[in-house]
Formats: C-alpha cells, sequence, structure tokens
C-alpha cells in the first residue's frame, strides 16, 4: 500500500513537477471574486513579509497522486494550482510589456515554471505545459494563454471564460 505524506512546497518548487487535473474533476469555475481574493491574500502577505519574502506563504492544499516520476494527478486543488499558473503567465507578460531586456532573468524562470522541454520515447523534443487541464472543454485554453495566442472564433464555454478573466 502506498503511503501518504504531506510536503511544503514553494511555487518554484511546485512547478517543477507536471500537473495533470483530470476529467473527472470540475471545471475551471472560480469567478473575478475568488481570484480576487487569492491575489489579495498573496500581496498582502508579500506587503507584510520581510522584504517582500513568501517562502513560508500556505496558498492551501493541494492533493495530488503521482501517476510517475515528475507527472502528478490534482485530486484537490486544481482552482488554485490554475490560478498560480495563470499568476505566472500575467507576471510574464508584465516583465514582458515593462522591458524584455531588463526583465530577461525573470522571464525566463517563469517560462521554466511554466513549461519544460523534454525527450519523448521516440527521441524527439517535446514541449509540456506543467499544468493540463484534461476536460474537453477548456483543455487547450491554458496553453493558449501560456504561448500568449489570441483565443479561437468559437464562443468560449464558462471554465474558458473564467480561465481568461482569472488571467
Amino acid at each position: 500500500m502506498a503511503s501518504i505524506e504531506s510536503q511544503d512546497l514553494s511555487i518554484d518548487k511546485l512547478f517543477h513537477n507536471f500537473y495533470i487535473v483530470p476529467t473527472y474533476q470540475r471545471e475551471y469555475v472560480w469567478q473575478e471574486e475568488q481570484v480576487q481574493e487569492f491575489f489579495d491574500d498573496i500581496y498582502e502577505e508579500f506587503e507584510n513579509s520581510p522584504e517582500g519574502n513568501l517562502a513560508d506563504y500556505f496558498i492551501g492544499s493541494i492533493i495530488v497522486c503521482e501517476k510517475e516520476k515528475n507527472l502528478y494527478e490534482v485530486i484537490d486543488g486544481q482552482q488554485r494550482i490554475t490560478t498560480a499558473f495563470l499568476l505566472l503567465c500575467a507576471i510574464r507578460e508584465r516583465f514582458n510589456s515593462l522591458n524584455p531586456t531588463e526583465y530577461k532573468g525573470f522571464i525566463e524562470k517563469i517560462n521554466g515554471q511554466l513549461s519544460s522541454t523534454d525527450t519523448d520515447a521516440q527521441g524527439n523534443l517535446v514541449s509540456r505545459y506543467r499544468v493540463q487541464l484534461q476536460y474537453e472543454d477548456s483543455r487547450h485554453v491554458l496553453e493558449k494563454i501560456a504561448k500568449h495566442e489570441s483565443s479561437t472564433k468559437t464562443k468560449p464555454t464558462v471554465s474558458e471564460q473564467n480561465l481568461k478573466k482569472a488571467f
């Protein structure tokens, strides 16, 4: 029988692994109010911490089941992990809009937290995003946001609208 263990991870360490949000999980349902509360909590902690250090800030539990090395299925916490992923995308876009040359190191670090290039079984280089939504209605929306691509011309689902608003 597998053991259950608890780990405290920083956002940096959290996004060194890959996460699949399976189809049996609910779609992204956070509205602007929940996203704003999540961001406000992080910002308030940042403002009240010495030198803006968020090393010990707790964003809530995320329960996962390891599928293979560095690949986890999200059992609980999909709204938080998805919103944290969107926050990283937004921070990267902000750095890009301010001065991509000046913030190049930060942008590269965030890009590494958002995705990673690996070799598949056939020896091909493939890029994978660290958070992968498996449900049909919005499975590609995070990838589009992470790539900063424009949306498709079809009418977005409620989940897609929520993801885009959160970004």
